[in-house]
Parts: C-alpha cells; structure tokens; sequence
C-alpha cells in the first residue's frame, strides 16, 4: 500500500511476516476463491450478505487478513463505518452522518485532510478539470467544501479506503490498469490472487433476473449471468463493490468471474458466482469515487484495485 508520507498520523504497519510475504511470487493462482472470509483467529468463516451500503466492506472482508500489528483505533474505525454504512438511507441525514463519522475518524488518526486531498489523484482530476472549465481561484480544500454531500462522502471514504482500511486488512494497491488490458489482468490475477474493485456491477444494475450458465456449474459453484438488455445502471449515482477471481475463456470469449456481497458465502456451501465479458467489466470499471474509466472522468495515473498482501494465506486456509 501506498502511504503518502507527509500525512500525519499513526498508520498501520505491516507485520514482518506480511512485508516477506508480499515480496513473493505466486504462480497460477487464478482459481477459485475459497468461500467465506478469514477470521481474526485465522479460521475460514461463513460471510453473511451485506447490509446496506456495506458492500465495500463486505467484498473486501473475503481477501483480507487482519493486521497483526493495526491498533485498536483502526478496528474502532472499521466498527464505526460499518455502523453508519449499515444503517444507511437514502436521506440527507444519512449523508451528513456518513461525512460526520469519516471527520471523526479523520481526526482521530490526525490525518490532515489537505494534504489528503491535494495526494488523492481522483479528487485532484476533478479539481483540475472543474478549474479549466470554471476558471475558479479556489484552493483544494475549498474546492471540497463547496461540493454537495454525496461528492464530499464518496472523497472521504476513498481516502479512509486506502489509508485505514486497506492497511488493517493487509490490502495494497494492485499495478493493474485497466490501459494494460486483459492479459495483464490475468497475469495479476495468477499472482497476487483475488482482486477487489468497483463499478457498475452486480444484481442491482439489472431489470431483469440472473439466469444460470449449467455448463460451468459444478458441485461448490453456481455460475450466473445478465443479459445485455436488462442493464439499467449508466445513470446511477452509486458504485457496488466485488471480488474478480478468475478469467476464462468461455466459447472464444474472455469471461470475468466475480463474487458479489449481495450474496453469503459459506464454506462447504455452494457459492453463486457471476460471470461478464472482459470488455463489459471494463465499460463499467470506476475508481473507489465512482468516477468511469472508459468516459475519461479519471487521472490516467488512477490505480482501480486491491489485492492481499499475502494472498497464499487467504488461499491455503479452507
């Protein structure tokens, strides 16, 4: 993981066993994801559906592997989101509590929020892009302070994805761009192992019901899919996230295989898995602030994934 260093604040080091670890090489590891999550006492566990606007949490939960070395502020920091996303409706109120709790954990780990913004390359496309149309005299920070609620959430919780809750989970930025194409999706894919992203993806996009693949079903694995005419999603506000596994060829076509946390998954339980074209995957791939990649709305520098820092550990606990 990245960590801008002139933020300040106490910030979760990896283990000596997580940074050995991450330095290896893993080869063929594009297979199934084992189901469930990795407890805190490193047992496979069941994952429930998540609640609310929990999704983020809840898909990443199946790849990580909790910090031995984060504090209690970070776990604290975990709980108190968790809670508001669950709780969430779509109000105002919802809204300004989200913010209300992001400033609050902001604060406890004095980050500066400044300086946060001016290294979050996201924000400071939009702000570089709203500067050349408007030709505004605003500073970074003001620019944030004039923006509405949703906007003002989906910064901040960036910025709390990849500065709490990416290094209590030992997740780090993945190298992928989507630029590099599809090889090299699954040349990460086979070495670091499941991939955390987020876009327009899963059963809420869609008017119409999955419908099963029985050819690829097997006996721990229901694979689904949507037809093309029943995505509705291009004009919605909000993201979902998931967990990409595998990349297949299916009938001479690159299909991506993913987890969605609208769905539990349990050991020794058959697990629903969905499947989309790559080219699909990649129409409706967005940064962690909901910002398209094939529309031009992101930085070309903008990393769109996370990975375990020690995927064989995720893997070999079953």
């Amino acid at each position: 993981m990245r960590v801008p260093v002139e933020i300040s604040g106490e910030i979760p080091q990896q283990s000596p066993d997580l940074q050995e670890n991450q330095s290896k090489l893993l080869v063929n590891f594009n297979e199934e994801l084992p189901n469930g999550k990795v407890s805190k006492k490193e047992i496979r566990t069941p994952i429930k559906r998540q609640k609310g606007m929990t999704c983020t949490l809840y898909a990443m939960r199946r790849i990580a592997f909790f910090n031995s070395l984060a504090d209690s502020k970070s776990i604290q920091a975990y709980t108190e989101l968790k809670k508001a996303l669950s709780d969430f409706k779509m109000t105002e109120t919802c809204f300004k509590h989200l913010i209300h709790t992001a400033n609050k954990i902001i604060k406890d780990f004095d980050l500066n929020l400044e300086k946060a913004l001016i290294k979050n390359l996201s924000f400071m496309h939009s702000y570089s892009k709203a500067g050349s149309m408007y030709r505004f005299n605003l500073s970074p920070i003001e620019f944030y302070n004039q923006l509405d609620l949703f906007p003002k959430w989906v910064i901040l919780y960036s910025i709390l994805i990849q500065r709490i809750l990416a290094p209590l989970f030992s997740l780090q930025q993945t190298d992928w761009h989507p630029s590099k194409g599809m090889d090299a999706l699954r040349d990460s894919l086979s070495k670091k192992g499941a991939h955390f992203f987020m876009g327009k993806y899963g059963t809420w996009c869609y008017n119409k019901p999955p419908k099963e693949y029985k050819d690829l079903c097997t006996s721990t694995r229901k694979v689904l899919y949507f037809d093309k005419d029943s995505y509705q999603a291009d004009e919605a506000m909000f993201t979902h996230g998931i967990i990409v596994d595998q990349i297949k060829n299916i009938n001479g076509k690159n299909m991506v295989f993913y987890r969605d946390p609208n769905y539990p998954s349990s050991p020794g339980k058959k697990e629903k898995v969905f499947m989309l074209s790559y080219e699909t995957f990649v129409k409706r791939l967005t940064d962690f602030r909901g910002l398209n990649f094939q529309s031009n709305e992101c930085s070309s520098e903008e990393k769109f994934g996370l990975v375990s820092c020690i995927p064989e550990k995720i893997y070999s606990i079953r």
